[in-house]
């Protein structure tokens, strides 16, 4: 008769054995299948579900789009999780559609910034550095789709694991690189400081602690120079409805948002709550700014400052909710908008239809981006795609009212 231990082994082993089984169903799709998933990603986009006024389309295929960025010229760069490439969508010309061109030369590049002609890629470990990129791209001859790059070393000295491992990098409005390095668990104590922040790069190319306590972030802007705002994704196995995701606010360098000792308005970690850091620390965890649902993953997140979008829209961010993995009723799986512009922050949906009938996910937004005319630009690194969203100004009486 099997043991108390060899069932809770094999349960261990399934359980393991199954989520490999859809990593590598996820790796297969974005790998192999493209061409499957574009004509989902084109045939879908009519679900989606915008405010009155605005209007949502499917703007290029970029196979795993996650992180992005634009270049002073318009060139759109997609960073990738996996795999050696990233993307540069290249502004269509009148009436065409974008050429997509695969820079060759990366490991695992998920982050990706702009700064001058200068490309900067985030790869698991270090950042990556491709002087005038843009040089490079115009060089290539019409109709040609790859370029292999030398990238430089720019930073290295980040952790090398994968788990909350992969960088989303932007440069602040002061122009210094940011970061974030996730903590390597669901939840955990970590002794080296690095784990579980934000961080920024010094000019002597050392990494410094911005902000702590951050479990995994994949998203942060700025308010306005020296105001960052960042989200952080919560833990998981505390039920469909524990604990919240997070938009936090650091106003200054040196807060700590307490993971894994606290969640939330400051409520006790279950395993780690009564610890004695947790203790010493507690007076000094910062709560969220606002809290988001659970579980939804709130990844890449902006400010809007659109010209083109309303007025009531001017001091919102929006967040890319990626979708949860384990919840019993998924959620997420849409944009969010977090509306700042009175006493109390007010968190809402602004596009939804993500998913299919039965709660299943045909896209999961990841990344957005405003573009030079105002226009919003969302990555999905599961139907492999981008969208572009633009407003139109109709009936801006009812700018808040769902179409399809």
């Amino acid at each position: 008769m099997p043991t108390k231990n060899s069932k809770l082994n094999q349960t261990l082993l399934g359980t393991a054995i199954l989520v490999g089984a859809v990593g590598l169903g996820l790796y297969m799709r974005h790998t192999i299948e493209p061409a499957r998933l574009n004509e989902i990603s084109r045939g879908s986009v009519t679900q989606l579900k915008v405010p009155q006024g605005f209007n949502v389309e499917h703007y290029a295929d970029v196979p795993a789009a996650r992180q992005m960025s634009l270049s002073d010229s318009g060139i759109l760069f997609v960073g990738a999780k996996i795999g050696d490439r990233i993307r540069a969508v290249m502004p269509p010309t009148a009436g065409g559609k974008p050429r997509v061109v695969d820079l060759v030369g990366f490991k695992d590049p998920n982050g990706v910034a702009c700064l001058g002609r200068d490309l900067y890629v985030g790869e698991i470990p270090r950042i990556m550095r491709v002087d005038d990129v843009q040089a490079k791209l115009e060089a290539l001859p019409a109709g040609a789709t790859e370029l292999a790059v030398q990238p430089a070393v720019h930073a290295d000295g980040l952790p090398p694991e994968g788990h909350h491992g992969w960088k989303y990098i932007r440069f602040s409005p002061q122009g210094e690189l940011f970061t974030a390095q996730g903590m390597p668990c669901n939840v955990c104590e970590k002794s080296d400081p690095i784990y579980g922040t934000i961080l920024r790069l010094g000019k002597d190319k050392k990494w410094e602690v911005y902000a702590s306590g951050v479990r995994n972030s994949v998203g942060f802007d700025w308010r306005s120079p020296g105001d960052l705002w960042f989200t952080d994704n919560g833990r998981d196995w505390l039920g469909d409805d524990l604990p919240p995701d997070e938009l936090n606010h650091a106003p200054k360098p040196g807060l700590n948002f307490g993971f894994p000792y606290r969640y939330g308005d400051n409520v006790p970690d279950p395993e780690y709550g009564g610890k004695p850091k947790a203790a010493k620390l507690a007076a000094s965890f910062v709560v969220p700014a606002q809290k988001l649902d659970a579980h939804v993953a709130s990844l890449g997140m902006r400010f809007c400052k659109s010209p083109a979008f309303p007025p009531e829209y001017r001091d919102s961010v929006f967040i890319a909710e990626h979708g949860s993995w384990n919840r019993s009723k998924p959620s997420g799986y849409r944009i969010t908008q977090v509306d700042l512009s009175g006493d109390k922050p007010v968190y809402k949906p602004f596009i939804t239809g993500f998913q299919n009938a039965d709660g299943s996910p045909w896209g999961r937004p990841v990344d957005l981006i405003f573009g030079p005319a105002g226009e919003m630009y969302i990555s999905d690194d599961h139907a492999g795609a981008i969208y572009k969203v633009t407003y139109n100004g109709l009936d801006k009486a009812k700018s808040t009212d769902y179409q399809k």
